[in-house]
C-alpha cells in the first residue's frame, strides 16, 4: 500500500524532439517516502494520451503528436522531464489534525456542528472533535438580524430607528 498525502498540479518542462518546453501535470499525488514520481498511464490515456512502449523506450502522443517520452532505466521507466521548482514558496491549504471542529463549521458556512463531524468522519479527514455544544459569534449574530415569523421573514435591521 502507497500512502499519498495530497493531490495537485506540478509544472514540469518536458523534454520534445529535444527541447524543453513547458507543461504540467494534473492530479500528481504526493508521496512522501517515494524515491520515485510515479506516472499513472491510466490517468493519461483518460486526458487522450496514447502510451506506446517500446523495448527501451515508451512515448506520450496526444493526436499523434509526441507529448513526451521516456527511456528504460534501473528496472523503470524514466520519463524525459524534470519538476519546476517555484522560485518562491507556494502557499499549500491542507488538513492537519490540529484544526478544530469550529474551524471546519466556520469553513464550510455554519452549517450544523453535527453534520461538519459527519461529513469529516465520511472523508476520513481526523481532527481535534470537543464537544459539540458551545456558541459561535458568527452565527448568533447572522441570525440575530432577522427572524421568520407567520407573516414572513422580518429584517430587524429596518426597524431600528
Amino acid at each position: 500500500m502507497i500512502l499519498a498525502c495530497r493531490s495537485g498540479c506540478v509544472n514540469v518542462k518536458i523534454l520534445v524532439e529535444g527541447k524543453w518546453c513547458p507543461g504540467y501535470l494534473e492530479d500528481v499525488w504526493y508521496i512522501p517516502d517515494n524515491g520515485r514520481h510515479l506516472f499513472s498511464v491510466r490517468s493519461a490515456t483518460g486526458h487522450r494520451i496514447s502510451v506506446i512502449i517500446k523495448r527501451q523506450r515508451v512515448l506520450l502522443q496526444r493526436d499523434g503528436q509526441l507529448v513526451t517520452s521516456g527511456g528504460w532505466m534501473t528496472d523503470t521507466y524514466a520519463m524525459d522531464r524534470h519538476v519546476v521548482v517555484p522560485r518562491e514558496p507556494v502557499e499549500v491549504n491542507s488538513a492537519t489534525t490540529s484544526e478544530t471542529l469550529q474551524l471546519w463549521h466556520e469553513h464550510l458556512g455554519h452549517q450544523d456542528k453535527c453534520y461538519v463531524r459527519k461529513i469529516l468522519e465520511r472523508m476520513e479527514i481526523n481532527i481535534s472533535m470537543p464537544e459539540i455544544g458551545g456558541f459561535c459569534d458568527g452565527c448568533v449574530l447572522g441570525k440575530h438580524i432577522g427572524s421568520l415569523s407567520l407573516h414572513g421573514w422580518i429584517d430587524h435591521r429596518s426597524s431600528v430607528s
